[in-house]
């Protein structure tokens, strides 16, 4: 199959929806213009661009990898010994690779939209200052108790340790998304103008946590590749079943950060 037809489709998922910022499908490997002069064999899923799944990609004969992240920008500014490996193992192996832009987060197949899926949250509004997107609010029908949203999280997501500020008996009726960006005072602001009880993000800094308590405002800590990867793979179902005549496989990513705990009697 003719890789325009897949770049029409994911250029028009990413581009339907109202967080619309400007953001393109990227090629860093691969066409740049005209996609109807290459066809597509087997595609290949994933969250990051490795050494691991460029080889297993190889193996099956994908000659596309679809992945939300791809070449580590300073590898674009200095080629060197690893960089070499890197670049030489995809022109090697003619694989094509396709990044999804930031906006593919906040569509229907997206991790944003997984997560509101699995803590049973309806989308309310998306929340701009003047032209800086700073999350997305929902409402939780019927309100759930704080104690819910981490056992739900526990259950769907596999998190065995799940870093948190809260108050235990409070109720939750509004919760603010603002991923995959890290918690500012803006974004605590704007939560506590909009009266949500509970803000989610990938990271806050120690000096907002005491901006939240005085805003008695409850935060969830959770990893964006927590989201990504099982969005990811729903994606892959899903194209798999738009594009019935291609095969699309899915290659699951480590986690780059592990959690150790403390052994007895150390």
């Amino acid at each position: 199959m003719l890789l325009r037809i897949i770049t029409d489709y994911l250029r028009e998922l990413t581009q339907r929806n109202e967080y619309a910022l400007p953001s393109e499908i990227i090629f860093e490997i691969g066409p740049q213009h005209d996609f109807s002069e290459k066809t597509v064999n087997k595609v290949l899923i994933t969250q990051n661009l490795t050494i691991e799944n460029i080889i297993y990609a190889k193996k099956t004969r994908c000659n596309l990898i679809i992945c939300r992240y791809g070449i580590i920008p300073q590898f674009l500014n200095r080629i060197d010994e690893p960089s070499q490996k890197f670049f030489l193992l995809l022109l090697q192996s003619r694989i094509m690779v396709c990044i999804l832009p930031s906006s593919w987060d906040y569509t229907d197949d997206g991790p944003i939209d997984f997560l509101s899926s699995v803590l049973n949250l309806e989308f309310q509004d998306s929340l701009w200052d003047k032209s800086e997107f700073l999350g997305r609010m929902y409402e939780t029908k019927p309100s759930q108790t704080f104690e819910n949203l981490l056992a739900r999280l526990h259950r769907n997501l596999n998190m065995d340790i799940i870093y948190a500020f809260s108050n235990l008996c409070s109720s939750i009726s509004k919760v603010f998304f603002c991923f995959p960006d890290t918690v500012t005072l803006q974004k605590i602001i704007c939560c506590a103008a909009h009266q949500c009880d509970c803000l989610l993000g990938t990271a806050i800094s120690s000096t907002a946590v005491p901006i939240l308590k005085n805003y008695n405002i409850n935060f969830i800590e959770i990893p964006f590749s927590y989201l990504l990867e099982p969005a990811l793979q729903k994606f892959c179902v899903k194209l798999a079943v738009e594009f019935p005549r291609i095969e699309f496989d899915f290659y699951p990513s480590k986690s780059i950060i592990q959690f150790y705990k403390r052994k007895q009697n150390h």
